[in-house]
C-alpha cells in the first residue's frame, strides 16, 4: 500500500490558499498567490497560513511541505542545470508510485528545510528545525528499508536506484555525516559503472544527467576524503577518469549570464580531466609534478576563454580587471594590498561564488606551474594575485546581505561547492601570514557547508600558520613578512576520523631536493582536532622519526588512512 496518490494527468499548482487544475494560463495581478521563498530559503507554501491553535498538521501535510521544498529549492540548488529533467520528469514522477522514492524525496526536502531553520537566530525557528529533522530521519529510515527490501528482490531499475542513492548522499551531507555520505557516493559510483557497462535504453537515456550529479559528488568526496593515489601514485581507490574532451557541453556553449549556469560551466571545465581534479581539490595535488605542463596551460586557456565570453558582463560590474592577468605586479605591489580585502561594491552576491571559483582555479593552476618550473618567472606572483582576488569575492559575498534570489544559496545549503573548501585550499598558497589569519576568521563567518567542516579547516590552518612561520618563514624582498616560495612550503593533508566527529592533519616539510630540483618531503607533525576535546583546540604531536622517512609513505601507513581505504574498498589495498 502506498502512502501517496497515483499521478494525475492534470497539472497541480499548490499554493498557500488555492489548488488549480486549469491547463490554460490565467491573468495574474499583484494579489495572486504563487510559490515563493522566505529570505532564509524556506518555502511559503504547502501548509495553512493561519491554522487554528488546536490544529496540528498531519504527516501527509508535512510530506507536501518537504516535497515542495525539494521541488522549488533543493533540486535547483544542488543538482546541475542539465540534470534537472532527470529529477523532475523521472524521479519525481516515479515518486508517485514508488514509496521509497517518495520517502527519499521527503527525507531530503525535510533535511534541507531543517538545516535552513537550524541556521536561523530565532529560537522558534531552531525548535521547528529540530522537529523537521526528526521527520527527515524517519522518512530516510523508511526509504533505506524500502531500497533494501527491493534490492533483495532485484526489482529496482538501475537509474532509479542511482537517483535514490544520490538523494541519500545529500541527506547525509546536509546532516554533516561524513562516513555515510562517503559510503553512498562510493555505492553510487559503483552502480553507475555497472549501468554504463550495459548498452540499454535506460543507460543511454540517463547516463549524462547521472554522470553530472556524480561529478559534483566526486568533487565533494575529493575535498572531504583525500584519495591515497594522490598522496602516492599507487593503489587507486577509484577508477581513473577519462582523458579530457575539448568539446563544449551544452552548458559551456551557452552565453546565458545566469550565475547558476556560469557556475556549472566552470565546474565542467574543472572536471574535464581526473588529474586536474586531483590538482585542484586535493591539498597536496599541486605538488604532483607528474602532470604535463601542457595540460595545465590548456585548462588555463579554457578558463580565459570562458572569462572573455562574458567580458561585457564583467565590465558592467567592474570586475574585469580583477579577473585578468596582472600587469606590472611585483612584491612591492603585493605588500600594498589591504587585508581584509576590499569588496566589489557593484557586484551582485549571486555572482560571487562563480567568480570566486574562477579565481580559485586560476590560482591553483598557477601555483602548480610555479612548482613545476621551480619558482622561475612570475608564476608565483600571478598566483598571489588570483588568490587575493578570490578573497575579495569571498569578502563581497559575506558582506552582502541575503536576498530573495533563488540563484544565491545560503552557506548552509551550498553542497555542490562552497566557499569553505576553497578558502581552506587557497590558504595553503597564501603570500603572507596575515592572509592566512584572515581566512581562518572568514571560515567562521562562512559556517559549515554540508560535510565541509569549517572549524576543522580553521584549526588545521592555525597549526599550518605556526609551522610555516617557524620552519619556512621568508622576509621577502621589501622586509615585510612573507611565506616561503611554493617549492619550500609545509605540506598538509586532512582526514576525517572514522566517526566523522574528529579530524587529523598530517604535516610534512622539505627535507631535500631530487636530481631535477624538486622537493622531497619528510614528516613534521600530526594535529588532531575535535569540537568536544581540549576545548576545541588542536592537539599536536611532533614526529620523532628519521629525516629519511618519506612523507607520502608515512601518511599512507597511518592507521586512520588505512582504515578509510579498507572501509571504502572492503579489502586491504595498502
Amino acid at each position: 500500500m502506498t502512502r501517496h496518490p497515483k499521478q494525475s494527468s492534470a497539472t497541480l499548482t499548490v499554493t498557500a490558499t488555492t489548488v488549480s487544475r486549469s491547463t490554460e494560463p490565467e491573468p495574474q495581478d499583484d494579489n495572486t498567490p504563487h510559490p515563493h521563498l522566505r529570505i532564509d530559503g524556506s518555502p511559503l507554501i504547502g501548509l495553512p497560513n493561519n491554522p487554528d491553535p488546536l490544529q496540528r498538521p498531519h504527516a501527509r501535510a508535512r510530506d507536501v511541505l518537504a516535497y515542495h521544498q525539494f521541488l522549488f529549492r533543493t533540486m535547483p540548488n544542488i543538482f546541475p542545470p542539465e540534470s534537472l529533467s532527470f529529477w523532475r520528469d523521472y524521479i519525481c514522477q516515479e515518486a508517485w508510485e514508488v514509496e521509497y522514492v517518495f520517502d527519499a524525496i521527503v527525507a531530503l526536502g525535510s533535511m534541507h528545510r531543517a538545516t535552513l531553520l537550524l541556521s536561523q537566530q530565532s529560537e522558534n525557528d531552531r525548535h521547528r528545525g529540530l522537529d523537521t529533522k526528526v521527520i527527515a530521519i524517519r522518512a530516510y529510515a523508511n526509504a533505506l528499508q524500502g531500497v533494501s527490501d527491493n534490492l533483495a528482490c532485484d526489482q529496482i531499475p538501475m537509474a532509479l536506484l542511482l537517483g535514490v542513492l544520490i538523494l541519500f548522499a545529500y541527506v547525509e551531507c546536509f546532516d554533516g555525516n561524513v562516513p555515510a555520505t562517503m559510503r553512498h557516493i562510493h555505492m553510487a559510483q559503483y552502480y553507475s559503472r555497472a549501468m554504463c557497462s550495459k548498452n540499454t535504453q535506460e543507460s543511454e537515456r540517463f547516463k549524462k544527467p547521472i554522470e553530472l550529479c556524480l561529478q559534483d559528488l566526486d568533487l565533494l568526496r575529493r575535498v572531504t576524503l583525500p584519495d591515497p593515489k594522490v598522496i602516492k601514485m599507487i593503489y587507486p581507490l577509484y577508477r581513473q577518469g577519462q582523458s579530457p574532451s575539448l568539446s563544449l557541453s551544452s552548458s559551456q556553449a551557452s552565453l546565458d549570464p545566469s550565475p547558476r549556469l556560469m557556475l556549472q560551466q566552470l565546474l565542467d571545465i574543472g572536471s574535464m580531466d581526473a588529474e586536474i581534479k586531483q590538482l585542484t581539490w586535493c591539498a597536496i595535488g599541486v605538488n604532483l609534478r607528474q602532470l604535463p605542463e601542457s595540460k595545465l596551460l590548456a585548462i588555463s586557456e579554457r578558463l580565459k576563454s570562458w572569462k572573455d565570453a562574458y567580458a561585457v558582463l564583467f565590465h558592467r560590474y567592474e570586475v574585469d580587471e580583477a579577473l585578468s592577468d596582472p600587469v606590472n605586479f611585483n612584491f612591492a605591489a603585493l605588500d600594498k594590498l589591504s587585508m581584509p580585502p576590499a569588496p566589489h561594491l557593484l557586484l551582485p552576491k549571486d555572482y560571487c561564488l562563480t567568480l570566486a571559483l574562477y579565481s580559485f582555479y586560476r590560482a591553483r593552476l598557477l601555483w602548480a606551474l610555479s612548482i613545476h618550473n621551480h619558482g622561475e618567472g612570475n608564476l608565483e606572483l600571478d598566483a598571489y594575485h588570483f588568490i587575493y582576488q578570490f578573497l575579495r569575492f569571498v569578502k563581497t559575498a559575506t558582506d552582502t546581505p541575503p536576498t530573495n534570489s533563488q540563484d544565491s544559496p545560503l552557506g548552509c545549503e551550498a553542497l555542490r561547492i562552497g566557499f569553505s573548501p576553497m578558502l581552506f585550499l587557497a590558504a595553503q598558497s597564501c603570500a603572507k601570514p596575515a592572509w592566512l589569519r584572515w581566512i581562518s576568521f572568514e571560515l567562521a563567518r562562512v559556517g559549515q557547508e554540508g560535510v565541509f567542516n569549517n572549524k576543522a579547516f580553521a584549526s588545521s590552518l592555525d597549526v599550518l600558520s605556526t609551522l610555516e612561520t617557524r620552519v619556512n618563514r621568508n622576509a621577502g624582498q621589501t622586509g615585510i613578512e612573507h611565506f616561503s616560495s611554493p617549492t619550500s612550503r609545509v605540506l598538509s593533508i586532512i582526514f576525517p576520523d572514522m566517526d566523522g566527529r574528529a579530524y587529523v592533519t598530517y604535516y610534512g616539510q622539505v627535507s631535500d631536493r631530487d636530481a631535477d630540483g624538486g622537493s622531497l618531503y619528510s614528516p613534521l607533525c600530526i594535529a588532531r582536532w575535535s569540537a568536544s576535546v581540549n576545548g576545541g583546540r588542536p592537539v599536536v604531536d611532533t614526529f620523532d622519526g628519521a629525516q629519511e622517512t618519506v612523507y607520502s609513505e608515512w601518511v599512507l601507513h597511518q592507521n586512520l588512512v588505512r582504515e578509510w581505504v579498507q572501509w571504502l574498498t572492503f579489502r586491504n589495498l595498502i
